[in-house]
């Protein structure tokens, strides 16, 4: 079955750090609420010294994982397999650019994460994004290409 992917372009997070980040979460999440949001992800990175895109990883491993939608527009990036296929990179470029909207006032949007989309092929990774006017599966996206998508999705470019 391997050899229906494209070659691996990116190294995978350390499984043991993002299996303690999902631990650290979950005892969190049982102190009180039951959603993940991004301030609460940002604070349980700082807590564990650890980079917010780790945290985001490690939310996504958890299928019943409830997530707190704030804003219209949301972006699914699957932090699964598709990590050896960059989609770290672009979800770094969409929690860079949610910070710098959110910080300016703009429009912004939620970021969810999920080990698998199952739409692997033909070209992982893979992000799906979420809207009023439906629902954009975005194959192959590169952090440039998440972008494109943001201003499409979001500001209606």
């Amino acid at each position: 079955m391997d050899d229906q992917f494209p070659p691996r372009t990116h190294e995978p997070l350390d499984l043991d750090e993002i299996w303690d980040l999902s631990d650290a979460l979950a005892d969190r999440l049982e102190e009180g609420g039951d959603e993940v949001t991004f301030a609460l992800l940002e604070e349980v990175a700082r807590a564990q010294d650890s980079d917010l895109t780790h945290l985001y990883v490690a939310a996504g491993l958890d299928p019943d994982t409830v997530w707190k939608r704030e804003y219209p527009v949301a972006f699914v990036v699957c932090t699964g397999s598709c990590q050896a296929w960059g989609s770290i990179e672009a979800l770094e470029g969409l929690i860079t650019e949610r910070s710098s909207r959110v910080s300016a006032g703009r429009p912004a949007f939620d970021i969810v994460t999920t080990a698998c989309l199952d739409v692997c092929l033909p070209s992982p990774p893979y992000a799906v994004s979420l809207g009023p006017e439906g629902k954009a599966v975005h194959p192959g996206v590169t952090r440039q290409q998440v972008m494109e998508a943001v201003a499409t999705r979001v500001d209606g470019e």
